[in-house]
């Protein structure tokens, strides 16, 4: 027989049961697939095929239409009456002088069909292929139950979440005509920008003023929110606030959370509307990381290390707009932390060579699939395993942000990543002396 390495699978976990009254037949299909790896059992009957079925369940089985007695289209039927064996994928097999109809065969529902005299490589090719097709479903009936697990853990934190709502919701009453208040200056601002929309000519500077109000009305809510969690936290007895600690916990996160995305939101719609530009300066580039680290503030229970390192000599100053210069250390450094596992340490390091600084931040996180790593960068784009940590929220915007800043600057960005080993993302800016380019 030919030498054939079929589509790679785990050979040695799969089952295949060979149903033939041509002893022949059997040893030559029982040979080739052993030879393959597959554990292979035979039966030269139907009755013997049956009692081997009530024993164990194979992952396939070759059966042969033309037999006595108990032929293989009764075998198939009562493979399909009974619960434990009606999955079980089934290829046909027949004789050379055997007139057989192969659309009866599929309509009733065999997988795969293979016509004697056998042809190894066939043999190998469709007996993969049944076999990655039914590891396949398994994987997606996997992958269902966890969406369905999923899908409970965030219904069971929803109605955590309107619990504890309930607890604070008399607390927190007396802020209610604060907002109140809000709310009908938010309306008197939406009148009035209904109103300027007839006189504005240019639809971006309305944009923008929308922008900026939307940006005011929701930090002030989220800035209620976050005060009257304080409050409460304070009022409540010692050990009251042991047994709320882990909720308020979650609200100034949630705040944190919707706060960052707001800032998101705005920042990426300045720039679609052109109202946001680069404003290159003689900065420190150093300095300013430096300080940004020293001054970045961890949630308490929080168990992240922040460390600086530089590497070859850095440039006293070159031009970079030092407003992007933070947000860009803002959204690199909270991706590493929000996607790494307590404890773990985020590197960001400075390194120098001639005529280019390069930055880049370090984490040992969950990593990113290595087929998505070009769609980093896109817009609202967010990798498949990015809800593998729970209470990890994100609008895809983040490193959007990143690479618009990068571009504004000439500079290239770069991501190296690795599944559950951690991601470095590399920006490496041209020095630039001052804004001319000189």
């Amino acid at each position: 027989m030919d030498n054939l390495t079929p589509p790679r699978l785990n050979k040695a976990l799969s089952h295949i049961l060979i149903v033939d009254d041509s002893l022949d037949h059997l040893d030559s299909l029982g040979n080739l697939l052993s030879e393959q790896g597959y554990h292979v059992e035979q039966a030269v009957s139907g009755e013997i095929a049956l009692e081997i079925l009530r024993d164990h369940v194979p992952h396939l089985i070759l059966l042969d239409l033309m037999m006595p007695n108990l032929d293989g289209y009764e075998v198939y039927h009562r493979l399909k009456d009974n619960p434990e064996t009606a999955d079980i994928p089934v290829i046909f097999l027949s004789g050379e002088d055997e007139l057989v109809d192969p659309l009866r065969t599929f309509a009733m529902g065999g997988v795969d069909y293979i016509a004697k005299p056998y042809h190894p490589v066939e043999v190998l090719v469709r007996v993969a292929n049944q076999l990655k097709i039914q590891r396949l479903q398994r994987q997606l009936q996997h992958r269902n139950e966890q969406l369905q697990r999923e899908i409970e853990e965030v219904i069971e934190t929803q109605g955590e979440l309107q619990s504890l709502n309930q607890q604070l919701e008399h607390q927190v009453a007396q802020r209610t005509l604060q907002l109140r208040d809000r709310n009908a200056e938010l309306l008197e601002l939406q009148n009035q920008l209904e109103k300027s929309l007839i006189t504005e000519q240019s639809l971006s500077t309305l944009k923008s003023q929308l922008i900026n109000t939307i940006s005011h009305q929701f930090r002030t809510p989220l800035t209620v929110i976050s005060s009257s969690a304080s409050l409460i936290r304070r009022i409540l007895p010692k050990t009251e606030q042991l047994d709320c600690e882990p909720f308020f916990q979650k609200i100034d996160q949630s705040v944190n959370n919707i706060t960052q995305m707001l800032d998101d939101v705005i920042t990426m719609a300045k720039i679609n509307a052109n109202d946001l530009k680069a404003d290159p300066q003689p900065c420190n580039i150093l300095t300013s990381c430096q300080n940004l680290m020293h001054h970045w503030q961890l949630p308490p229970h929080s168990l992240h290390q922040l460390r600086c390192v530089t590497e070859g000599n850095l440039p006293q100053w070159m031009c970079l707009d030092p407003i992007l210069l933070q947000k860009l250390l803002i959204q690199l450094l909270s991706n590493a932390i929000r996607y790494s596992p307590q404890g773990g340490e985020i590197l960001l390091k400075l390194k120098g060579e001639p005529n280019i600084v390069h930055l880049s931040v370090q984490d040992s996180g969950i990593g990113i699939p290595s087929a998505e790593q070009d769609k980093i960068g896109e817009l609202f784009y967010r990798a498949s395993n990015a809800n593998s940590i729970p209470g990890t929220p994100g609008t895809g915007l983040g490193l959007a942000i990143v690479k618009w800043i990068v571009e504004q600057h000439d500079g290239q960005l770069n991501i190296e990543s690795e599944c559950d080993r951690g991601t470095t993302i590399t920006v490496s800016f041209p020095i630039v002396l001052n804004p001319t380019g000189e």
